[in-house]
């Protein structure tokens, strides 16, 4: 019997050549977060360039839906496409975190915004410009 779920990730390459490795790490890294917070489900887009010096870019994108509700966006960029995703889930994690200590801290279950604009509003800390 197959105990696999399947992927609440969908991954897709927006520009360049993105090994199906790189595409399949991508799925296993962000699904996994995505099955830690319950019912989620979201969309990476990976994007490899080539600059004119030969050297390579890679971006890696995601939005995650949690509930409806609750979004998470986050980027990252770096020379190889496993650095991005893992610089993505890095900062996907980061928000996560923010997410649960800003519903144990009010008990809610609404999240809108980022978590330093919530933070500061919490703290009623002036927003400098």
């Amino acid at each position: 019997m197959n105990d696999v779920l399947p992927s609440p990730v969908t991954v897709q390459v927006a520009g360049g050549f993105v090994a199906p490795a790189e595409r399949g790490y991508a799925d296993e890294v962000v699904g996994s977060l995505c099955r830690r917070a319950g019912s989620a489900r979201g969309r990476v887009v990976l994007v490899a360039h080539i600059n004119s010096d030969g050297s390579t870019t890679t971006s890696a994108d995601a939005i995650l839906v949690l509930d409806e509700y609750q979004l998470l966006c986050a980027g990252a960029a770096a020379t190889t496409t496993t650095e991005a995703i893992d610089a993505l889930d890095a900062r996907l994690q980061r928000q996560m975190s923010g997410l649960r200590e800003h519903h144990h801290a009010l008990g809610q279950v609404v999240w809108r915004g980022d978590g330093d604009a919530q933070r500061r509003r919490r703290r009623r800390e002036p927003v400098s410009s």
